[in-house]
């Protein structure tokens, strides 16, 4: 809460507390919706409700003061990131092709896999495509029968 922000006389103490955690969510990436929600708006007064708040005079300047104390550090982590992917996987919402990349993302993060000079996603360590080029590299034939000598 920035008590440095003028309020012009129209706001009172219960909504600069509302905007207040409105702004605080919106720097935290939640959306303009959500927020707005979690500050206890109905969800059929949301739309509206952010649509007058985000051209209020205080929204804008809190808004703009959040940001230059911002410390991306602080709200953006790798574990961050780990969780809103997840959200994305597990959403019943969220379209299969946007999972798939989700999917793909959170293997990087998570060391699973790599993006190799071409782009293309490969698994970290011996895949099957490096033991099918050992394997012709030696001139085996895989699957061929061997002659074993027993004794």
């Amino acid at each position: 809460m920035d008590r440095t922000i003028p309020t012009h006389g129209y706001i009172d103490e219960g909504l600069r507390k509302a905007y207040d955690a409105y702004v605080d969510n919106i720097m935290r990436g939640v959306s303009p919706h959500e927020a707005a929600l979690r500050v206890g708006l109905l969800p059929e007064k949301v739309e509206q409700w952010v649509r007058a708040a985000e051209c209020d005079p205080y929204i804008i300047e809190r808004k703009r003061a959040a940001m230059k104390t911002l410390d991306a550090r602080t709200v953006w982590s790798a574990e961050t990131a780990v969780i809103h992917l997840l959200r994305l996987v597990e959403s019943p919402y969220t379209k299969d092709s946007a999972k798939v990349m989700a999917i793909d993302r959170l293997n990087v993060l998570l060391g699973i896999t790599i993006i190799d000079d071409k782009g293309n996603t490969r698994k970290i360590g011996r895949t099957l495509a490096d033991f099918y080029e050992d394997v012709a590299g030696s001139g085996a034939v895989p699957g061929a029968q061997h002659d074993v000598q027993r004794h």
